[in-house]
């Protein structure tokens, strides 16, 4: 193999693995749902594995625990969650292609809509945005 065919093929493996490759459902639903089931058991030392690299550095893990503790505080525990709909889509600002979640979340005192997206980061599902609002009828 030349150089140049070497390093063609390794420019190709890592612009691959970077945020254009598309994100399966499966694999975003699994990451969603293991973030919501740590939330309802009030587990948070996993935060982290959930979210990309990027997101983990504006937001470190004990800026995260703390925002889902006052969450809790406001919400009420989480009893039940659903999911309802899914959007893909490609960022063409961020060169990302991403999957939109959105779940109903059934709080003690409030039901939520959360909206969640999800992409490809460095060959593994990430939760780059998450967005919680209350759910209107």
């Amino acid at each position: 193999m030349t150089l140049f065919k070497a390093c063609a093929l390794g420019l190709l493996l890592f612009f691959g693995s970077c945020g254009s490759a598309e994100i399966s459902t499966q694999d975003a639903r699994k990451i969603v749902e293991a973030l919501l089931h740590d939330l309802k058991n009030e587990q948070y030392e996993r935060l982290d594995n959930y979210f990309t690299g990027a997101f983990n550095q504006s937001e470190p893990m004990e800026g995260k625990v703390q925002k889902f503790i006052r969450m809790l505080e406001t919400t009420g525990p989480i009893e039940s969650f659903e999911f309802l709909s899914e959007e893909k889509k490609y960022d063409e600002a961020s060169g990302y292609n991403q999957l939109l979640l959105i779940y109903k979340v059934k709080c003690a005192r409030v039901t939520l809509k959360e909206t969640f997206i999800v992409v490809n980061d460095e060959g593994r599902a990430g939760i780059i945005f998450q967005n919680m609002e209350n759910w209107v009828d």
